[in-house]
């Protein structure tokens, strides 16, 4: 990876856009990790836990030499408070990925078999919210040369609105999955229930800031 200071040399964005190259090394991990969750596949699940930690750690790294050597006498084609705020949004999901690691190494946890499927569609929801928010900031850069405007810039817009849609459809998709787990909950013990909802929070979560990392960018890209 080149020095945060050589991108820094290019646009304040390419920075950014490695600190998501990272997320996205921690999000790759939450299907097999849930995968051997189901399957009880706890040696699997300590090996994905420990690569997790390895990439969060690498991605506040570069947080902090993105706040550390952004040059105070670069020129900014935005607003800089407005910057970190972006940046601080990103870093939550790494965050995210990480605490849903801790709580699936707490204890052996079991999914009851009905709720398998609700649980991928649920996840498959919110995956989808931060694939679209990655390829956004992938190609916020490109729109330096156009101060912001013009039909890429538009289509950008059109992006986010949809990174809405999206993350609207995992809340829907977490919900259905929460009310069966309730439905059956005479099947569950009142731990696993707790835990298992706290777990569905932290997968929501990783909806939630993407969703939120692109309304920064929204405000960002438009003053």
């Amino acid at each position: 990876m080149r020095s945060i200071a050589q991108l820094f040399g290019k646009s304040p964005f390419g920075p950014l856009h490695e600190h998501m190259k990272k997320s996205k090394e921690c999000v790759d991990l939450v299907t097999p990790l849930l995968e051997a969750v189901i399957k009880r596949d706890l040696d699997k699940i300590q090996i994905i836990t420990e690569r997790v930690s390895k990439a969060e750690h690498q991605a506040d790294v570069i947080k902090n030499e993105i706040r550390d050597q952004l040059p105070r006498t670069l020129f900014m084609p935005v607003s800089r408070s407005d910057f970190f705020s972006v940046l601080s949004q990103m870093d939550s999901i790494p965050d995210s990925v990480e605490d849903l690691c801790v709580l699936l190494s707490l204890r052996r946890m079991t999914l009851p078999k009905v709720l398998e499927q609700d649980l991928r569609d649920f996840l498959n929801h919110s995956l989808a919210v931060f694939y679209r928010t990655y390829d956004v900031v992938e190609e916020v850069e490109s729109l330096l040369g156009t101060a912001f405007g013009g039909p890429d810039a538009e289509a950008i817009h059109n992006q986010i609105n949809e990174i809405g849609q999206l993350e609207w459809a995992a809340d829907k998709s977490q919900f259905v999955l929460v009310k069966h787990m309730y439905d059956i909950e005479d099947q569950m013990d009142p731990v696993s229930i707790y835990q298992w909802s706290k777990i569905f929070e932290k997968i929501g979560d990783l909806a939630n800031f993407s969703e939120k990392t692109a309304d920064r960018l929204r405000a960002l890209l438009s003053k």
